[in-house]
């Protein structure tokens, strides 16, 4: 049987590996190659999956737009969480599994670091670029799995940043502008 760092290298192999082992299992060998562990609850995240969703969401909603408030500064991360928390315990423990096979497939895959002559490293640890070409591949996969698991992560990431109220006024979006928002959400301004 070949073993998991001979596979370093040979991503087809791994890619198959991975689906024939399935989320769960390979994301329980994911961490064990990162020397990271995951939360004995399963559905809950540990703290560097919680990293791992920071830098997708930082790279996914990277926009160019001054007035666009940055991931930290508009409170996505903690929106995103608390979406995850209202969701199935199945679901939850589904995308856990994610974050872990996402951090660890740049090593397998050898995505490299562009700042590092193509040395490999986890998804946290690459540049800017190397992780937007690592996203794009998984957005633009051959593998269907592949691309719905990258739809799920950006679902996600969509719905932490774009349904912060710091992020409307860049898209012309208001609750007052809004018929269809209920009165009970619209916040008294002063002198109101």
């Amino acid at each position: 049987m070949v073993s998991l760092r001979q596979l370093l290298g040979r991503g087809a192999d791994v890619q198959r590996v991975a689906q024939d082992l399935g989320l769960e299992a390979s994301a329980r060998l994911a961490a064990r190659f990162l020397g990271e562990k995951l939360d004995a609850e399963r559905g809950a995240f540990a703290g560097w999956q919680v990293v791992v969703l920071e830098a997708v969401l930082e790279r996914m909603c990277a926009y160019e737009a001054p007035d666009l408030p940055g991931v930290v500064e508009s409170g996505a991360l903690d929106c995103a969480l608390g979406f995850i928390g209202g969701m199935p315990d199945e679901s939850r423990a589904v995308l856990g599994d994610l974050l872990a096979v996402f951090e660890f497939g740049p090593l397998v895959l050898g995505v490299g670091n562009g700042n590092k002559k193509g040395k490999r490293a986890r998804f946290t640890r690459l540049d800017a670029a190397a992780q937007d070409a690592y996203l794009a591949s998984w957005e633009n996969s051959g593998l269907a799995a592949r691309r719905a698991a990258f739809r799920g992560l950006k679902s996600v990431c969509m719905m932490g940043y774009w349904t912060r109220s710091e992020t409307w006024g860049a898209i012309g979006y208001s609750f007052e502008g809004n018929p269809g928002v209920p009165a009970r959400y619209f916040v008294a301004k002063d002198g109101e």
